[in-house]
């Protein structure tokens, strides 16, 4: 017969096993191995601003400005009647540190490990497949990471 302790030992136990399976059972698993993202390039307070050496004459529209922010970080701020527009961060990833551009580069049909001049006529229309393909999964997390914030956008 069944007695009012066993539907409340029941309910006891519907409740404590789903728990426990939670928070006990994890603490027996191996821990999983966390790979770190790979980390841009931090700006060196003795080195000038990147853009200072690539950006050269820029051409911008009408009333605007391009220029390297001041400082050493790796921005380029864009202006118009002396108000800040916005700005544009670069980031140096060693080939060595970006596994996910490496894939890029293998997925093109160069090599891993080799001595390829990457600037040479014979690569570079593979090394712009793999830039490209690279470039997209960029701008798809970059606009995934943003959607909560900002909503819909578009890059």
């Amino acid at each position: 017969m069944l007695r009012l302790y066993h539907l409340l030992l029941g309910s006891i136990l519907l409740v404590l096993i789903p728990l426990g399976a939670k928070f006990v059972l994890p603490q027996f698993s191996p821990p999983k191995e966390v790979k770190s993202p790979t980390v841009a390039k931090l700006p060196n307070p003795n080195e000038e601003n990147i853009w200072q050496k690539i950006l050269g004459n820029a051409a911008a529209p009408a009333n605007w400005q391009v220029a390297a922010c001041k400082g050493n970080a790796p921005l380029l701020c864009v202006s118009s009647k002396e108000e800040r527009l916005g700005t544009v961060e670069i980031n140096v990833y060693p080939l060595a540190n970006n596994e996910d551009f490496q894939k890029k580069l293998i997925a093109a049909g160069i090599p891993p490990g080799s001595q390829t001049d990457y600037q040479s006529s014979k690569y570079q229309t593979q090394v712009l497949l793999a830039l490209k393909a690279w470039v997209e999964d960029q701008y798809a997390v970059f606009a995934k990471d943003r959607q909560g914030k900002y909503g819909k956008i578009q890059f």
